[in-house]
Formats: C-alpha cells, sequence, structure tokens
C-alpha cells in the first residue's frame, strides 16, 4: 500500500522535501500547477489498486481563476475511493467551507507557516491508520 501526495503550487514557498516512505508504506509524491491537473490526480488514485491514503496538500486554489473547476474538484473528491488527509499553511484555505464535498477528509491541518509540521502530522495520521513500521 502507498500513499500519494498532492502539492499544489504555494506563492513563494518551495516544494516539501519528503522521505521516501511513511510507517513502512510507499511514498508518492505529485506536484500539479494549477486545479485541472489536482483533479486529474485526484481521479487517477481511482485506477491506482496501491493508493491507500491521498495528502492534499492543495496551495492556493480559491483565486478567480480556479472558480470554473470548484464543480469538478468537488465530483473528484467525492469520488476519491480512500481517505485522504487536507494540509493547508494557512487558515481560510480549507476547502469544505467554500466547496462543500460529500466525501469529507479524515483530517483537516491547518499549520500556519510551516508545512513542515503539518507534514510530520499527516504521517503520524498516515502511521496510526494504516500501521506498519516506525516513522522515516
Amino acid at each position: 500500500m502507498s500513499v500519494l501526495i498532492l502539492q499544489g503550487p504555494h506563492a513563494g514557498d518551495a516544494p516539501v522535501p519528503l522521505a521516501m516512505s511513511w510507517a513502512g508504506h510507499d511514498l508518492h509524491t505529485v506536484r500539479y500547477r494549477d486545479i485541472g491537473a489536482l483533479v486529474a490526480g485526484l481521479r487517477a488514485v481511482r485506477e491506482a489498486d496501491d493508493v491507500a491514503i491521498v495528502v492534499l496538500d492543495s496551495g492556493d486554489l480559491r483565486g478567480a481563476e480556479c472558480r470554473a473547476s470548484w464543480p469538478a474538484l468537488r465530483s473528484a473528491l467525492d469520488e476519491l475511493p480512500v481517505p485522504y488527509i487536507e494540509l493547508h499553511g494557512d487558515a481560510g484555505e480549507e476547502l469544505e467551507p467554500w466547496l462543500h464535498p460529500n466525501h469529507m477528509p479524515l483530517a483537516t491541518l491547518i499549520t500556519p507557516r510551516d508545512r513542515l509540521s503539518g507534514y510530520a502530522m499527516s504521517q503520524a495520521i498516515v502511521a496510526r491508520r494504516l500501521g506498519g513500521g516506525a516513522l522515516h
């Protein structure tokens, strides 16, 4: 089983470097540049038979240029066959208040200006949820 991290664009932030595995589970990170690529990444999970959980580091999706794609994003989340964790660097970025998905996240983590802590918490949730070895 594997963990999929979908990392969106963050203004001024470099991508967060991550280990190759979390709690003994393979870790795959996909960076996307826009909401269309995020939707495609979420939909691809339906075809993958080894993804056990998704960590969604969505970045900035609330801009006017994204608004037309919100229904597609909501649909992709609702059709996601595995649990997901939302990870945000600032309050007000969480998806539920404006996207209203039916498939709610396992956890929503908000770590102001400290995405590394958010990833550490996500890793702990994955370890507890999926079991496995020590955190790497």
